[in-house]
């Protein structure tokens, strides 16, 4: 190992220790754990700045596989590496002492150690720091709110959720994706060791929480049924009254469903009206670009752009038929699934069903873009390149449900013109990508995270159908799709983007995902107010609870 190296590692010991102490004397009613965990988010914080800061290649972070570490690399490490130890040292002298991270501290110090000897394996070990460390702020956050007086409050279930969320996204899907990189490569024995060890870990720690997260949202759901009791035995003389309201609407004298009556003719045959009209101008625009080129459909700027395309550079640049038969096969298909959950289930509503096919195609669109990656080493690379056959088969499945969603919302009591502006965006995109048939990467890149949140989005509305509004299910709901989609759109998506635009890619395609991100940051300005307005509605209304 390198002096400097050494030094540095030296040196973050005292450092962390005197700022242990330091928070000790500043703080002197707060608890050891307390004080430790301070220590223990700053450390967080700068691991994720430096790791990030050690990246080589921001195309390919996990790569090059096997290196020489970079300096970079090597101090970030020394860096984490002289923290474990510290807090190795320092948690023995708390009061309750954990088996489980104490084997995470000496896995987590041996795999470090060995990659500073060896001076290889940087990009892997760099990875697997951010990964463990992304989620460790929420962790301290949920402790030091206990202390601080807001143990089984809205705010501690939030950073509860928000942890679970980010844990179970960040070590359960990429943890064991770097593992899986760091055990094939030619890694020294006792790195993959320790990879396989942390990931083993991990897997033991999300049980836990899984256990806790149940735990918890039961144990709310009880208390709240007991608050609820409570109130009503001080209301006796609210009881005939509340007994006259639930018979009214037991006997069946409220609906809150939309009846058959206002979406039945217009809302399903326009739909089949719509697609078989939408299919017809796609083959019209496909050969006869001029006579339909006043029809404002976005299947028939997606055609028209296409033959306008051929005719300005003179080529054959035709998108192959099978994939034009996925899309026409793939709005069928859509539309004959929504038809069948409006027929399965004739009390619930327009939207109701429409979700219900929209988190059908999220779990699909999540699945076949992760099928279609070509390197699982370097996720968005080749940049730039020629799309695979798995890749344009992805892009045209999910444009098909893109454009059925765009029309089927079109019929709905609300049309959202922000939802329409993404829908647009997002046809022309992949419309586009599959025209020059390149830039297959970032577009399955960029489809994955935009979908991974969806099913969190459906559900919080479906749940509020099903009688689930206000409650700890739906507000668990919420959480997890904030912070997840916060998580992918706003950290994973700009680099994305940044990606598209840097790479030798064509100007509509640039434009459309400067177009999306920006979708994307309105969307997360919107779900910020809202879940700024939903906890602060909750502890009003713990609060007036309580005064009653």
């Amino acid at each position: 190992m390198e002096d400097h190296i050494l030094r540095i590692i030296i040196l973050g010991i005292i450092s962390w220790t005197t700022a242990f102490h330091l928070f000790r004397k500043l703080l002197p009613k707060r608890s050891f754990e307390f004080c430790n965990r301070l220590v223990s988010t700053a450390h967080a914080t700068s691991a994720v700045v430096l790791a990030s800061l050690s990246v080589e290649n921001w195309a390919c972070p996990v790569s090059p596989l096997a290196s020489k570490s970079s300096p970079s690399q090597m101090q970030a490490l020394a860096v984490s590496l002289s923290y474990l130890i510290y807090d190795l040292i320092c948690c023995q002298f708390d009061k309750r002492v954990s088996i489980d991270n104490t084997i995470h501290h000496l896995v987590s110090i041996a795999g470090m150690a060995a990659g500073l000897v060896y001076r290889k394996c940087g990009s892997e070990l760099i990875a697997a720091l951010c990964v463990t460390e992304i989620s460790s702020p929420f962790l301290h956050l949920r402790e030091l709110l206990k202390e601080l007086g807001y143990r089984d409050t809205d705010l501690n279930l939030a950073a509860d959720i928000s942890f679970a969320a980010l844990f179970s996204f960040a070590r359960m899907v990429f943890g064991p994706y770097i593992t899986w990189v760091t055990v094939t490569a030619d890694n020294p024995l006792i790195i993959k060791a320790m990879a396989l060890g942390l990931q083993l870990v991990s897997a033991y720690w999300f049980y836990k929480i899984a256990r806790m997260m149940s735990y918890k949202l039961t144990k709310r759901a009880a208390s709240k049924n007991l608050v609820c009791a409570d109130k009503l035995s001080w209301c006796r003389e609210c009881r005939s009254v509340l007994g006259a309201a639930k018979r009214s609407l037991g006997g069946g004298g409220v609906r809150t469903t939309m009846t058959n009556l206002e979406l039945k003719d217009y809302g399903g045959n326009g739909l089949i009206l719509g697609f078989i009209t939408v299919t017809l101008i796609s083959y019209l625009g496909w050969d006869l670009y001029g006579p339909v080129t006043v029809l404002n459909l976005p299947f028939l700027f997606w055609s028209g752009f296409w033959a306008g395309f051929d005719r300005r550079k003179g080529k054959k640049q035709q998108m192959e038929d099978h994939i034009l038969r996925i899309i026409i096969l793939g709005i069928i298909s859509w539309t004959t699934a929504f038809h069948l959950f409006r027929k399965l289930l004739p009390k619930r509503s327009f939207e109701f069903c429409n979700r219900l096919v929209s988190t059908a195609h999220a779990t699909l669109a999540v699945a076949l873009a992760s099928l279609s990656v070509e390197n699982w080493a370097c996720p968005v690379s080749p940049l730039a390149s020629k799309s695979s056959p798995s890749q344009m088969q992805a892009l045209a499945v999910s444009l098909s449900y893109l454009i059925y969603d765009l029309i089927c919302c079109q019929f709905d009591k609300r049309v959202s013109i922000d939802n329409t502006i993404h829908h647009l965006v997002s046809i022309v995109g992949m419309a586009a990508g599959l025209v020059y048939r390149k830039s297959g990467s970032e577009m399955i890149a960029a489809l994955f995270i935009t979908e991974i949140s969806s099913p969190f989005l459906h559900l919080r509305e479906l749940l509020k159908e099903l009688g689930y509004r206000d409650t700890d299910l739906n507000l668990a709901a919420d959480i997890s799709f904030a912070a997840i989609f916060s998580f992918a759109r706003m950290v994973v998506g700009p680099y994305i983007a940044w990606l598209t635009l840097t790479a030798d890619n064509p100007l509509i395609i640039k434009a459309m995902a400067l177009g999306l991100q920006l979708v994307s940051a309105y969307w997360f300005y919107k779900i910020a107010r809202m879940m700024s307005y939903k906890l602060t509605k909750r502890a009003a209304s713990k609060n007036l609870v309580c005064a009653d």
